[in-house]
């Protein structure tokens, strides 16, 4: 596939429904539905561009079958095993194997590889591998997806200008892809044995996931762990505990998502976001492109995913969470309007969170909340 080809359809208005001829059968239009309505936000969630996987992603499986294979095997593969939504199985079905092993072989039996292409496909399998928690694949993805990118950044590399956007949008994925295994996939290390490694700066019970009891609960220990961060001195060990406090409460969270039916996905995509929310005030050496402080637009692709799932949660109706949704979205709302400076950003912050409580009685808002400090 050409990278040319693909960026003449950037403005196609197909990109809202499923094309007719996708795929070799009706299996594979109803993965490319499911991931334009389901899978390809919920991944997107986490930044920093949602038109990649939204946009572009499908787009490209239109025009590239290694694309096609690893957006089906990728798309049933949360269909079964669920990101922040109900799993219906623990293990991955034969389709899904063979759509990824598909990918796979026409990868490593092509005579040259495309790099534009190949690139965007170790991301779909990064997150392919995530789904399975395979982090050690995953780790080898990412790692794939970033040498691609410097072969095609190489000066010897002549592009044209029209490609170097398309570079440039790549290139800020890998990085964010990048940042996200190096926090969450790399390390290992039992919080316990960590304190005892380094000067205690941190109560113990302070540091560990208690099992996750409902949205709410999971809600609250994160938010109860950023205030006590930000009102800490924040040392370089303070902000490691905090990572780790983090990667631990992610995989509590996912795992009580993949087991509970009480709540909608809408409602524990809200709750995915607390990941971002706790990231983006940790520093670069920590969070990477999640850190506010070496990414303003961490916060700018928050404020954007929230602004999305408020428009969700009103286009599929009233329901019993609705409120418990607002009330997270202000809640995070009310801490970035409290902690980030930059003038554009809590203007539209507070836009939204006028928004939220027009129509209702102000919610209960965390308290507590140190002064601002990230510009």
């Amino acid at each position: 596939m050409q990278a040319k080809e693909l960026l003449a359809q950037q403005e196609s208005p197909s990109l809202v429904s499923v094309n007719p001829s996708f795929g070799g059968g009706p299996d594979e239009r109803r993965s490319l539905d499911y991931w334009l309505d389901q899978t390809g936000p919920t991944v997107a969630n986490y930044g920093p561009n949602f038109g990649f996987w939204c946009g572009l992603i499908p787009m490209w499986a239109w025009r590239s079958d290694i694309i096609r294979h690893l957006l089906v095997a990728t798309t049933l593969s949360d269909q079964q095993l669920g990101l922040y939504r109900t799993a219906t199985s623990s293990d991955l079905s034969p389709p899904v194997i063979w759509h990824y092993h598909a990918a796979i072989q026409r990868m490593a039996t092509a005579t040259q590889p495309d790099k534009f292409c190949w690139t965007p496909a170790s991301m779909l399998a990064w997150v392919f591998e995530l789904l399975q928690k395979d982090y050690s694949a995953a780790k080898i993805h990412v790692q794939a997806a970033s040498r691609l990118l410097s072969e095609l950044e190489a000066p010897s590399n002549k592009l044209e200008k029209s490609m170097l956007g398309l570079l440039t949008e790549i290139k800020s994925v890998v990085q964010h892809c990048a940042s996200y295994t190096k926090a969450i996939c790399e390390d290992n290390f039992d919080l316990l044995k960590t304190l005892a490694d380094e000067p205690i700066v941190a109560r113990t019970e302070d540091l560990i996931i208690p099992p996750v009891q409902s949205l709410i609960h999971a809600r609250d220990l994160l938010l109860d762990s950023i205030s006590r961060y930000l009102a800490s001195e924040k040392t370089d060990h303070s902000a490691q505990l905090q990572r780790l406090y983090i990667k631990s409460w992610l995989k509590a969270t996912r795992s009580y998502c993949s087991r509970s039916t009480r709540e909608p996905h809408v409602y524990k995509k809200t709750v995915q976001l607390c990941f971002n929310l706790g990231m983006a005030f940790l520093p670069e050496s920590e969070a990477g492109t999640f850190s506010c402080q070496a990414t303003p637009n961490a916060v700018e692709h928050l404020l954007e995913a929230y602004e999305r799932l408020v428009v969700e949660k009103q286009t599929r109706g009233s329901g019993p969470d609705n409120d418990s949704i607002d009330e997270m979205i202000v809640m995070a709302l009310e801490l970035i309007i409290g902690q980030v400076h930059h003038v554009h950003l809590r203007a539209r912050a507070a836009l939204l969170l006028q928004k939220l409580t027009a129509h209702h009685e102000k919610v209960a808002i965390h308290p507590g909340w140190p002064d601002g400090t990230f510009d």
